[in-house]
């Protein structure tokens, strides 16, 4: 097991500490399950919150994906710092490797023969989906990404109605 050195470690600058309320599994589940509710039982309502949720969250996306970096470089750093960056990279280098590869081979793959193998329309397809790309390599959630992932899904297909169909 790998233990970061406890005599000499980073100090944050800031430590803010937020009490958790409630879970992330039960806030996803809770919401989930008022989603289906509320898109039976008033539709016009929900449409036009998901509206106002999803122009506000667009807004606070646009900030939070040019400081994503940042968080990312501060980790590398604490890695370093706690001399565990060169252990990882030594020990685990290949199987990394491996895996990046093997993932990447294959949605190069998939975008090249969705995009009638035709290069100019994969490397499009490839950047409209880079930013959802990035949030969910670097915040490892794909729910977090997720109104990303739909935005370049619409530019993908050019078609707003057909990348917002779930059914």
């Amino acid at each position: 097991m790998i233990s970061p050195i406890e005599n000499a470690s980073l100090k944050p600058l800031l430590l803010l500490n937020f009490p958790n309320i409630i879970s992330n599994d039960k806030i996803v589940f809770s919401s989930i399950i008022l989603s289906f509710i509320s898109s039976k039982l008033c539709a016009e309502v929900a449409i036009g919150l998901a509206c106002k949720l999803e122009a506000f969250v667009a807004k606070i996306l646009r900030l939070l994906i040019y400081i994503m970096p940042l968080f990312i470089m501060g980790f590398i750093v604490k890695l370093q710092f706690d001399e565990v960056l060169d252990i990882i990279i030594k020990d685990y280098m290949f199987i990394f490797v491996t895996i990046v590869f093997a993932q990447f081979g294959y949605i190069f793959l998939a975008y090249f023969i969705l995009s009638n193998c035709r290069v100019k329309e994969c490397i499009a397809s490839f950047s409209n989906m880079m930013p959802a790309s990035i949030s969910g390599f670097s915040a490892m959630s794909s729910v977090i990404s997720m109104p990303l992932s739909i935005i370049g899904a619409e530019n993908n297909t050019n078609n707003k109605a057909l990348a917002r169909t779930y059914r």
